[in-house]
């Protein structure tokens, strides 16, 4: 998939709807440049609100470490609320 944009005179790129598609890219949603050599990889980020109760600190490590195994293998989840995040935590422990 090849997709191009033109880079304002302000550095602002608009990002192709097919490429947004493609990989989930919504307004609001937070994403990280990544220069390399000659080219330039642009990685959405997955950003997690960290509440009180939520969590135990043991908890939150386990969550930490089992969304970052997801976003290694290019899976991304997201939830509405924390009772959901919970209730997909408990799934994923219980098949690891």
């Amino acid at each position: 998939m090849r997709n191009k944009a033109m880079v304002s005179e302000r550095g602002t790129v608009t990002i192709p709807k097919k490429v947004r598609e493609r990989i989930g890219i919504k307004p609001g949603d937070i994403v990280e440049f990544i220069p390399e050599k000659d080219k330039l990889l642009l990685k959405p980020l997955f950003v997690v609100e960290k509440r009180e109760n939520f969590l135990n600190e043991k908890e939150w490590r386990k969550f930490i470490h089992i969304v970052k195994e997801q976003i290694r293998r290019g899976e991304y989840t997201s939830y509405e609320n924390s009772e959901e995040a919970k209730a997909h935590l408990r799934e994923l422990k219980s098949n690891p």
